[in-house]
């Protein structure tokens, strides 16, 4: 097998077995410079395992990572920038800055996750 073709069998492979955006129950719809968009199946919106596995996925370890977190019950066209109808419904907002030093998560408060600690 030429190394063309192995590499294609493991690229084939890999994308085989990645889960799809359903799965997930999140999807990158795009990124403004360091900032990244991110739609959350809105059913799963207070699911905090959901929002782990997105910051895992998208955010390079002990790399700074700016995340925004967006549901989309209206069904919009995921894209970037995103349609008012997904900016209007904001789920959280998650940063880690290694120039800082911090790392933060919020929810926004149209969720009623947590009292005070929202946007």
């Amino acid at each position: 097998m030429t190394r063309l073709a192995i590499i294609t069998a493991l690229a084939l492979g890999a994308l085989a077995t990645a889960p799809r955006a359903e799965e997930r129950g999140w999807q990158l719809a795009g990124a403004l410079g360091m900032m990244q968009f991110v739609v959350v199946d809105a059913p799963r919106a207070r699911d905090e395992a959901l929002y782990r596995d997105a910051i895992k996925a998208l955010c390079p370890p002990q790399g700074t990572c700016f995340l925004r977190f967006f549901t989309n019950s209206r069904g919009a066209a995921v894209a970037v920038p995103l349609p008012d109808a997904i900016a209007a419904e904001p789920a959280a907002i998650y940063s880690r800055s290694t120039k800082q030093g911090n790392e933060t998560f919020q929810w926004s408060c149209r969720l009623a996750t947590v009292a005070g600690n929202c946007f």
